[in-house]
């Protein structure tokens, strides 16, 4: 079985010089950073899947015709929201350019998913690019959290990048965080 997922990947040069000194504050309270390597929009999460399956979704996957697109992150969010009381936060970026192309080719992945029998997800999609898993945030955390919601958009200059492809990917959980793996690439058109 194989633990999979379809995404963007998002070259770590999407984010502008000097952006970790934002994410220090959190490390130093024992929050693990993701690291650049991993940095990618979640179009689908397949959860484990056979071999044969794998097979199945390179070929179909395939045949997405989709252009290439550009894209550019914005300003720090979380889900849930900080307003809602929760034990647990997704720390992330929003995007702000290419957000219709994401949601367009995410689109497409979904009805080929369906086609194969996959479940329609239940919770709108909402492209971003995930920095941090949260379990039980101490009061501190949740005020890092908010001084980050509060910087905008325009204090960060976040470049723009083009996005050429999806990908078919291999998550490998280990006690270090995951390490992620290409099981297919699929070309956007120019």
């Amino acid at each position: 079985m194989v633990r999979a997922f379809i995404a963007v990947d998002i070259d770590k040069i999407a984010l502008p010089n000097g952006f970790w000194m934002y994410l220090k504050p959190l490390e130093q309270q024992g929050i693990r950073i993701i690291p650049p390597e991993n940095y990618h929009v979640t179009l689908y999460f397949l959860g484990e899947i056979d071999q044969g399956m794998v097979d199945t979704l390179r070929a179909e996957l395939g045949r997405i015709i989709h252009s290439s697109f550009t894209l550019q992150l914005g300003r720090f969010e979380t889900f849930p929201r900080l307003t809602k009381r929760s034990n647990r936060y997704v720390l992330h970026l929003n995007v702000v350019r290419g957000k219709e192309a994401l949601i367009a080719l995410h689109g497409k992945v979904l009805e080929v998913l369906t086609d194969i029998g996959f479940p329609k997800e239940r919770r709108p999609f909402i492209p971003h690019l995930t920095l941090a898993r949260i379990k039980y945030p101490k009061p501190s955390i949740i005020e890092t959290l908010k001084d980050l919601m509060k910087i905008d958009e325009t204090e960060i200059s976040f470049p723009e990048i083009t996005i050429t492809s999806f990908q078919l990917k291999r998550s490998n959980l280990t006690p270090r965080g995951a390490i992620y793996e290409n099981l297919a690439v699929f070309p956007l058109q120019a």
